[in-house]
């Protein structure tokens, strides 16, 4: 493999390494609020990131089985993330699920205590 090669593939491991870090699904769990959908678009873009990133690690297997081991390492490596962004996208989806329901359910919750209140009122009045 050549050094221009090797540099290309530590590169790439490096961005994946730094992407995971950066996009643990755990990170998120704990901020208060999150933007549900520019999240799931963020873990959709890492994927299609990563499917970048494993079609130029394809190609540079092709063309050097010196380091295939390690190319091949990177891949699944690669594979793996692209594997806890697709769970992490589950769950962010289904939790804006939960989330609308919530909203669902407290709306219609004030509008039935809203109701419920005027009927009073208006059983006062006729009393």
């Amino acid at each position: 493999m050549s050094a221009e090669n090797a540099q290309s593939v530590e590169k790439i491991a490096s961005e994946v390494q730094q992407e995971v870090q950066q996009e643990d699904g755990l990170e998120f769990a704990h901020q208060p609020f999150i933007n549900y959908e520019e999240r799931i678009r963020s873990l959709e873009s890492s994927i299609q990131t990563s499917n970048n990133q494993i079609n130029c690690l394809e190609t540079s297997v092709q063309t050097s089985n010196n380091e295939n081991k390690n190319l091949k390492e990177i891949v699944v490596y690669i594979w793996w993330t692209q594997n806890v962004h697709r769970i992490n996208i589950q769950l962010l989806s289904e939790q804006v699920e939960v989330e609308i329901k919530k909203n669902f359910f407290n709306n219609h919750l004030e509008l039935v205590q809203k109701q419920f209140l005027e009927f009073i009122e208006s059983v006062k009045y006729k009393n």
